[in-house]
């Protein structure tokens, strides 16, 4: 993951959920660099993106990287809405049907609320409901990841 110096450096707002494990017992030392770097954080949050209510969390609603789903603790219940969400360490962007991973581990880049916007409209509309992984997704104007 990049520095916080990274992210202090980009434009836009850049928000972050959960201050990634927050029953570490650094967790405190985490949260002084990244309240340097991002505008927003909490444990999970609530946006509107482009009239659709989205939450967001660290955590998936159920999957992992591991075998087993950990943390159960600090996941959101699963009540039909879409998430936003990071942890899973993986370069899966759709987890589900309403789970997207925003974590810099998926996309290697910071993820622009217009494309978040676009994934949204295309699963509402059912016109887009494959599962794309980094090899194969496009950007929202249809060119090439690293073009973005």
């Amino acid at each position: 993951m990049p520095s916080g110096r990274f992210f202090a450096e980009r434009n836009g707002r850049i928000f972050l959920t959960g201050n990634c494990h927050p029953a570490y017992r650094d967790a405190p030392k985490w949260d002084i660099r990244y309240r340097q770097a991002f505008e927003w954080i909490a444990p999970y949050g609530r946006r509107r993106i482009n009239g659709h209510n989205v939450l967001l969390s660290h955590y998936p609603y159920q999957s992992d990287h591991t075998e087993a789903a950990r943390e159960m603790q600090w996941r959101l219940p699963d009540m039909g809405e879409f998430l936003l969400h990071g942890h899973t360490h993986s370069d899966q962007i759709w987890t589900s049907e309403r789970e997207i991973h925003v974590g810099y581990d998926a996309w290697r880049r910071l993820v622009p609320e217009y494309e978040i916007a676009a994934m949204l409209e295309g699963a509402m509309s059912h016109v887009s409901r494959s599962f794309p992984n980094r090899a194969q997704r496009r950007c929202a104007h249809g060119s090439r990841p690293s073009q973005c």
